[in-house]
């Protein structure tokens, strides 16, 4: 069993409270930071040691379970895209079918099409299934597209920045960079 406020009081805390007393003016006081940020990884370590068995134990049980549950629900996931695929074709054809319909009475007699408008229904109600139209896009020409929705990819330019350590110029694009601190024990 972990016993977590002795660990908190005896290896957590005090890591915290020096750090946030931690104040960097000279050499030696980066120096005596490095110590404790080196300190600070080796709590973490030792926390991980405590808690890494439970931790595995409660993983590898959660992946058990979910390997199950997928086992037994994507079929079922499956089953339910092929059933709202059919129904979305209905009532995509009797949303055509309406529409021919009410073109053609138009074209009949203007005012006979609006009072079969109003008496015209379209697919059965059925509780608890309700459609609605979503409006989607597809970009036919891209040059065409306006600036404000083409979006640059990130990780690909970052990974030219890594490799050419920003030497390689593209227009529209600063390579800069950033100072991480790391720290093995």
């Amino acid at each position: 069993m972990i016993n977590e406020t002795a660990i908190m009081k005896q290896e957590v805390m005090p890591c915290v409270q020096l750090a946030n007393d931690l104040a960097i003016m000279d050499d030696q006081d980066n120096a005596a930071a490095a110590d404790m940020l080196k300190q600070v990884k080796q709590v973490q370590k030792n926390v991980k040691a405590e808690t890494g068995p439970a931790v595995k134990a409660a993983h590898e049980a959660h992946k058990k379970v979910k390997a199950l549950e997928n086992k037994l629900i994507n079929p079922l996931k499956e089953a339910e895209q092929i059933i709202k695929g059919k129904m979305a074709t209905f009532f995509e054809e009797q949303e055509q079918r309406r529409l021919a319909e009410a073109e053609k009475l138009q074209e009949a007699d203007p005012m006979q099409a609006v009072m079969a408008m109003a008496e015209v229904t379209t697919t059965q109600k059925i509780a608890g299934i309700s459609s609605r139209k979503i409006w989607r896009a597809n970009v036919t020409d891209f040059a065409k597209l306006p600036d404000e929705f083409k979006l640059a990819d990130m990780a690909k330019l970052d990974k030219i920045a890594k490799a050419t350590e920003g030497a390689l110029p593209i227009t529209g694009v600063e390579f800069y960079t950033e100072t991480s601190i790391a720290a093995r024990i």
